[in-house]
């Protein structure tokens, strides 16, 4: 086999992978687009299957990512080849729409951690006046304790 071969099965193994990856990073900033969805209509329980189904996708780029270790970087292999250059510059476009989308994901994920933590403190602030409510409520629906004795007729 000569190098030019293994630099091209390389190269496509490789570009590969990358689309592999694009693919389910592109999932992520999908699911992450309905969990900000959810979180605006209140679905809390849609929302926890989602972080379920977007940890699955995570696991899935980190195969990935373990299986591009593997490989050596594609910037440190020379070759003056034609092809080489042609797979250099696909790797390198879906590198960059993978690191921009990440991006894209961080955004929504600050938004929606911020959308969380408002809903909590309201949440936090709802119980807080719930309980208030009950312990008023208990103050004027407490009988009497009855302190003097009672009296009993029983004569008829």
């Amino acid at each position: 086999m000569s190098d030019s071969t293994h630099l091209t099965d390389l190269a496509t193994e490789i570009l590969s992978l990358m689309l592999k990856k694009k693919y389910e990073v592109e999932k992520l900033l999908d699911l992450t687009r309905e969990q900000q969805v959810l979180l605006q209509e209140g679905c809390y329980e849609e929302f926890l299957t989602l972080l379920q189904s977007r940890q699955q996708v995570i696991d899935e780029i980190e195969v990935i990512n373990l299986a591009l270790q593997e490989y050596p970087s594609f910037n440190e292999i020379e070759s003056d080849s034609i092809n080489h250059f042609a797979y250099h510059e696909q790797i390198s476009e879906v590198s960059a729409e993978i690191k921009t989308t990440f991006f894209d994901i961080w955004q929504l994920e600050q938004h929606n951690k911020q959308e969380l933590g408002k809903q909590l403190e309201n949440l936090k602030k709802d119980m807080v006046a719930m309980h208030q409510n009950r312990n008023r409520q208990s103050v004027y629906d407490q009988r009497p304790v009855q302190t003097d004795g009672a009296f009993l007729d029983r004569k008829k």
